[in-house]
């Protein structure tokens, strides 16, 4: 008995002290990250730098320290004050991990001499402006843009604009989940170009820049700015269109009816349609646009058992409101179409008023990939949630039996695309498209799974022709048990 009390105690013993020593147990530094990555400061200008440490129970106290304090340095809470023209790094340390940012210090905070650019504004219309930039040398990269007058002017230096800027891109990065350096590779121009910047406001003053930058966010040269403003709307146009584009291939127009307009019809339709369905601008605005809208009203009243007031109430619209409209075909003309109706018998009371908007160039189909989120199979249907890697590339999905070979389905959607075209119901791929088209994430329930199937998700990016842009990319496997 005495040899087994003794056990007990020393083993009790040894618990107590692998107990006091987990107490004890230090947690080490993973990762620390300090943002912004780069700076770029006037002489005398403050800022404030942020330390992210992982894990956030991490022991220790971060120590910051500048490589070149005659530049600019930095206190322990990551005030970093700009002294003299130059270039160092502030650096914050703990737990034998490191992150550096590099502050570039020089007369005006808008960095060194190595670009020289010219700006100069061609014109504007109501939602754009044509302008041109000359850059020296050719090779360097710029980054540039317009915001307006009051946004500009909150700032209490050029240098924390441009430092403003970097940050929301890194920000639009981190939400898209993609590599900031990459994201802005995809914004960064080089060489003497003109260019049109759309989706502006009516009658509102801008501040167009541009400013050196590299991919790293670099700043290489000072801002240029140059002033200007677009045209006011006039006073007895019928409708006033302010679109608005998004960051997948979509735009949102706002469209202000004119004074006593009492109902009117809107619709937003791309080049090729009004070429193909109206035959030209010219012969929608005399005619073919009401022939079809009239069709449409008669479909309602007939099919769906409306009145004419109750079809022209769901097809118009009253006040001013905000259209949607997504899945755009990438760098073409759309056109923005509105006409005064009249509530009681529907005919067209104004003319047909149209203006023209462009849509953003797609993005990078060489390294476009699609993430498939399945759920569980409930009830015979199972949701797919898509999420692309650039948001500025359309992309189709859908379901096909785990067997079947690229050839047989590129050839099973080349033969739809060519059914619909031949029938009449489309002009091309984009038509089809532009209704079973995704751009950034999107989901959708398969239903009617049959018992035993075993299936898998598909998908493509596609060209601004409506062609099959990259190779197909599968989900894995799935079986209705």
């Amino acid at each position: 008995m005495k040899t087994v009390r003794t056990f007990l105690f020393v083993a009790f013993a040894a618990c107590l002290a692998i107990a006091g020593c987990e107490k004890n147990v230090s947690v080490q530094v993973d990762s620390v990250v300090v943002e912004p990555e780069s700076l770029s400061l006037a002489i005398g200008e403050e800022r404030v730098l942020s330390v992210s440490v992982l894990p956030e129970n991490a022991e220790g106290t971060v120590v910051w320290s500048s490589s070149n304090p005659e530049t600019a340095d930095v206190t322990q809470d990551g005030t970093v004050t700009a002294k003299a023209v130059g270039e160092t790094e502030i650096t914050a340390a703990i737990g034998g991990k490191s992150a550096v940012c590099i502050v570039t210090v020089s007369e005006n905070g808008q960095g060194g001499d190595e670009l020289d650019i010219a700006l100069e504004v061609l014109g504007s219309g109501l939602y754009d402006v044509d302008y041109r930039i000359t850059a020296d040398p050719e090779n360097a990269t710029y980054l540039t843009g317009a915001v307006t007058k009051e946004r500009f002017s909150a700032f209490a230096s050029e240098s924390e604009f441009v430092n403003d800027e970097i940050e929301n891109i890194r920000s639009s990065a981190a939400d898209m989940g993609v590599d900031s350096s990459e994201y802005l590779s995809g914004m960064l121009k080089s060489g003497s170009s003109e260019y049109t910047l759309t989706g502006l406001s009516a009658g509102t003053g801008y501040v167009l820049y541009a400013v050196g930058m590299d991919a790293d966010f670099t700043v290489t040269s000072g801002i240029v700015t140059e002033e200007f403003k677009t045209q006011e709307p006039q006073a007895d146009a019928l409708f006033l269109y302010e679109p608005e584009f998004t960051d997948s291939l979509g735009v949102n127009v706002t469209v202000t009816p004119g004074e006593d307009m009492g109902m009117y019809y809107f619709i937003i339709l791309d080049e090729s349609v009004v070429n193909w369905r109206y035959g030209g601008a010219d012969e929608m605005v005399n005619g073919t646009l009401y022939e079809d809208f009239r069709a449409t009203v008669n479909e309602l009243v007939v099919y769906m058992e409306m009145s004419v007031a109750e079809a022209l109430n769901t097809l118009c619209w009253k006040e001013k409101q905000i259209f949607p409209y997504t899945r755009m075909i990438p760098d073409s003309d759309y056109y923005m179409i509105g006409v005064g109706v009249d509530p009681d018998t529907g005919e067209f009371v104004t003319d047909v008023y149209y203006e023209t908007v462009h849509s953003p160039e797609s993005g990078d189909l060489s390294e476009f990939s699609v993430e498939f989120r399945l759920g569980g199979i409930v009830l015979n249907q199972i949701k797919v949630v898509t999420v692309p890697s650039d948001k500025m590339v359309r992309y189709y999905f859908s379901k096909t039996s785990a067997d079947a070979t690229e050839e047989e389905i590129i050839a099973g959607i080349e033969a739809l695309i060519e059914g619909y075209i031949s029938d009449g119901l489309i002009a091309d791929a984009n038509g089809f498209y532009s209704s079973w088209c995704s751009c950034g994430s999107d989901e959708f329930t398969f239903t009617n799974l049959a018992k035993g199937e075993t299936f898998v998700i598909y998908a493509y990016g596609i060209d601004n022709e409506g062609g099959i842009g990259t190779e197909l990319m599968f989900s894995e496997e799935f079986t209705n048990e």
